[in-house]
């Protein structure tokens, strides 16, 4: 995502808050500009509400790397991560018959690092906020399956 090498239009979201939210806007360290606010924001905050991104091809993926929104109080503090190789049929993460909620970020600028139970072959891949501090806000980046067994 922060490369750029994922294009905007394969960024998506359930919702987004209005112009300079838009999800695509959701890349690892970005900032505001006169254009953007530096992240993705959900119109609503209600559990359900998503963004996903889109690789054009099957990719090994092997965690998320998560920030809130830049200047603003606003991020996710938990979440879940759907992945599939067809958008209408993505599964939800699971541990011991359970989805996996993951621990997000607890301020605004932090990257906070959670590795997959194993690595995951997908082209899409959606997370699911669960739970947020002021607005469902967020900037993010994919971590590549070569990099599993790696301390980020």
């Amino acid at each position: 995502m922060k490369s750029g090498l994922i294009p905007n239009s394969a960024v998506s979201s359930s919702s987004f808050w209005g112009l300079e939210h838009e999800h695509y806007r959701a890349r690892l360290d970005n900032q505001i500009s006169e254009r953007s606010t530096g992240s993705w924001s959900a119109k609503r905050n209600i559990v359900g509400e998503w963004i996903q991104v889109n690789f054009g091809t099957v990719k090994n993926v092997a965690g998320v790397i998560r920030q809130g929104r830049p200047v603003h109080t606003q991020w996710v503090r938990q979440y879940k991560v759907a992945c599939g190789k067809v958008e209408d049929r993505l599964t939800i993460i699971q541990v011991g018959g359970s989805d996996k909620i993951y621990t997000g970020n607890s301020d605004v600028g932090t990257k906070v690092y959670n590795r997959f139970p194993t690595v995951l072959s997908c082209r899409y891949i959606r997370i699911y906020p669960q739970s947020w501090h002021n607005h469902i806000s967020m900037r993010f980046e994919f971590v590549h399956g070569h990099c599993f067994d790696r301390n980020l």
